[in-house]
């Protein structure tokens, strides 16, 4: 026999996702995503882009600044005290490359943006990146990236995102994602 009584609201989270590449030629592809929300509950968060690249193949990690400068950052990504830093603090990129001191090094740059002070009024708080090196590099051999966003997002609205991969030698890639 079964239970009796009313049955538990559900709220459902549906979305649609769409994502786009267009190969802008010489190295750079633009990533174009489209979050259409068609839910119930209103999307508050977001990690994208989230990926990353392999350590043995691009070991060096360089986190562009304000200004034009960078600096090579490295760490283990864990569960807690994963680093992160608001966009604003950045110059809008991150790439990994084979040597930082060598500017014909092999490169790939991702441009994910700089940010104004403020928040408009579809987010809840600053976009953050975060990177580290997952686990040892013997075990797992990946550098991770992603970017995250307190978003507002309603039933009905849809959100645009945009983001470069630039891959060359690493003064190339710099000079590019300042462009972008």
């Amino acid at each position: 026999m079964g239970a009796t009584g009313p049955k538990p609201e559900c709220l459902e989270i549906r979305r649609l996702v769409q994502t786009s590449y267009r190969d802008l030629g010489d190295g750079a592809i633009e990533i174009t995503q489209s979050l259409s929300n068609f839910g119930d509950q209103t999307l508050t968060y977001l990690n994208a882009p989230w990926g990353g690249v392999r350590h043995s193949s691009l070991p060096q990690t360089v986190l562009s600044e304000p200004g034009g400068a960078w600096k090579k950052v490295k760490g283990i990504w864990g569960w807690e005290g994963i680093r992160s830093v608001p966009f604003k603090e950045t110059g809008g990129w991150i790439a990994w490359t084979i040597d930082a001191e060598n500017s014909q090094s092999p490169s790939l740059s991702l441009v994910f943006g700089r940010e104004s002070e403020g928040v408009p009024s579809w987010k809840k708080a600053p976009n953050i990146i975060l990177y580290e090196t997952v686990g040892s590099v013997e075990s797992r051999n990946y550098e991770v990236v992603e970017t995250s966003c307190n978003v507002h997002i309603a039933r009905g609205e849809t959100m645009l995102l945009r983001w470069y991969l630039l891959a060359g030698t690493f003064a190339k890639t710099r000079e590019r994602a300042e462009f972008y």
